[in-house]
């Protein structure tokens, strides 16, 4: 993160002897040393679980929202020298050049659906597992708490399940984005759907003082993030510049090579300490 430039760059110092990055060590590591002084052992192990399952739902979400995103396709130009040619056996790993598909758009039968037929590709898909997940952890909020023995929470929680499933409905009527050559989960996005109502199930019954916490902790990293990593991003330095910096780059142009042809991604190099 501190190669990205999305944290301070003493955090990107690595030993040249033992090729660890000391300053980030010491400092986390006081970090750690600090809260287990303070709390004690069930809370930090809450706020350890917090932590996980919130990254859980948040990988299995994206997922979701990854496998309906229409092609980020990109000019060979951009990615190989002026003389290399569009032949897509140039190309190794997931990164091949593909003709624009209707991918993230509504099937075919399921075009003429109002309003979420006007949206740009993926859009839907993001606003209506958005709001799915919001309805879900209200139901599972409720029918947790202790007034699912009133009869208005237990119609409250019927409402909420319904508006989940019915927001949820409209995503497998998209196009998923077949462009992917490496591992993918099966079953989307019903598989990954499932791991998130189960993360929720576990979230809500966390203490409320381990949520706030959570939130604090959080609001801390946006800080971060919002005044220090957003103006120092590698990425967004490079698309407000143009793209002028190249993330691949041809491997040798030795035609006897066996890497002849092939291309590789460019990654920054690390700041050393003696």
């Amino acid at each position: 993160m501190a190669i990205e430039g999305l944290l301070f760059p003493c955090f990107a110092v690595v030993s040249k002897r033992t090729q660890i990055p000391i300053i980030a060590t010491l400092v986390f590591g006081a970090m750690s040393a600090i809260l287990a002084l303070l709390f004690d052992i069930s809370a930090l192990v809450e706020f350890l679980s917090i932590g996980t399952l919130m990254a859980y739902a948040m990988v299995s979400a994206a997922v979701i929202v990854v496998r309906y995103e229409p092609s980020h396709q990109q000019d060979t130009d951009d990615v190989l020298s002026d003389n290399d040619t569009n032949d897509s056996s140039l190309y190794t790993g997931s990164f091949v050049p593909t003709e624009q598909k209707n991918y993230g758009t509504l099937k075919e039968p399921f075009q003429k659906i109002p309003v979420i037929s006007n949206l740009p590709p993926g859009r839907a898909v993001c606003i209506c597992y958005f709001l799915s997940v919001v309805f879900q952890f209200l139901t599972v909020l409720l029918f947790i708490s202790n007034d699912m023995s009133n009869w208005w929470a237990i119609m409250l929680a019927l409402v909420f399940a319904v508006l989940a499933i019915l927001t949820f409905i409209p995503i497998p009527l998209h196009n998923q984005n077949e462009d992917i050559t490496t591992f993918k989960t099966p079953f989307v996005p019903y598989f990954p759907a499932l791991s998130v109502l189960f993360d929720i199930f576990l979230l809500v019954k966390l203490q409320a003082l381990t949520w706030l916490r959570f939130i604090v902790w959080v609001t801390i990293g946006l800080l971060i993030y919002g005044l220090y990593g957003y103006h120092h991003s590698v990425e967004g330095k490079k698309r407000t510049s143009g793209g002028e910096t190249k993330d691949y780059q041809r491997m040798t142009n030795d035609p006897s090579s066996i890497h002849y042809g092939t291309i590789e991604m460019s990654i920054p190099s690390t700041s050393k300490l003696d």
